[in-house]
């Protein structure tokens, strides 16, 4: 028996919303809690998550399609609980049956989307709007400074960038990190005039860990991010002649 998704208010002040993008196609089914689509609001790109578990049986509403409170968006067939391919299995006399005794006890499936990939491996905090708009212009989202809570990457900033491109450079070249001379990788923000400031980061760390400030910092003044020789991709260097040689290195 099918069920009717609609739109649920996102916020106190919500009446309508656009369908930015489906996470799943028709007949794929999904846990409770995953996130079924994204809607964008004049405020934010909220996640529309799944209360449970079940098959997308048809979806009425296409993307980019604007939509109102309460609007019938897909058909859902709650009944259908099969587990996904990113599920971890649990060991039971009955899925022991079913299952490899010699498989793994976690799967992996290469399909997961980039956004899946991006938070878990790169740490990198981004609205999946953001993600998605980043990766249709190439913008490599490390090189972007989030302005969202902790950091996050929102979409007005992916547009930010877009907008700020020169017309004769690229946007990696420009905006994101460049290789100095020396091998030493760096990210220079804000209008190049006056004394800069220059951020140095921890052992073990990389010129990212200023993301939460560099950009605040950038609006007003020259900032410059150094990523010190053998952390991220920078190149070694010469351990002999101390900090001196360190020093001289960098610039």
């Amino acid at each position: 028996m099918s069920t009717e998704l609609r739109l649920p208010r996102l916020g106190e002040t919500m009446e309508e919303g656009i369908v930015v993008t489906w996470n799943l196609s028709e007949g794929e089914s999904f846990e409770r809690g995953d996130t079924l689509l994204e809607v964008e609001t004049d405020k934010m790109v909220a996640e529309v998550p799944a209360l449970e578990s079940g098959t997308l049986l048809e979806i009425l509403v296409e993307e980019q399609a604007k939509v109102k409170v309460g609007d019938i968006l897909a058909l859902i067939d709650p009944s259908e609980k099969s587990p996904r391919k990113t599920e971890i299995p649990i060991k039971t006399e009955q899925s022991a049956s079913k299952n490899n005794p010699e498989s793994p006890p976690l799967s992996y499936d290469p399909s997961q989307s980039l956004a899946h990939d991006e938070k878990v491996l790169d740490l990198i905090r981004a609205i999946p709007g953001a993600r998605r708009l980043a990766k249709r212009d190439g913008i490599d989202l490390k090189t972007i400074i989030g302005t969202g809570p902790a950091g996050r990457i929102e979409r007005f900033d992916v547009v930010k960038v877009f907008q700020n491109e020169p017309a004769v450079a690229s946007p990696k070249k420009s905006l994101g990190p460049q290789m100095g001379p020396g091998g030493i990788r760096f990210l220079r923000r804000g209008k190049q005039s006056g004394t800069p400031v220059v951020l140095l980061h921890g052992f073990a760390s990389d010129l990212h860990s200023w993301r939460l400030i560099h950009g605040p910092l950038s609006r007003h003044r020259d900032v410059i991010a150094l990523e010190l020789p053998g952390h991220g991709e920078s190149g070694g260097w010469q351990r002999s002649g101390g900090v001196q040689a360190l020093a001289q290195h960098l610039e």
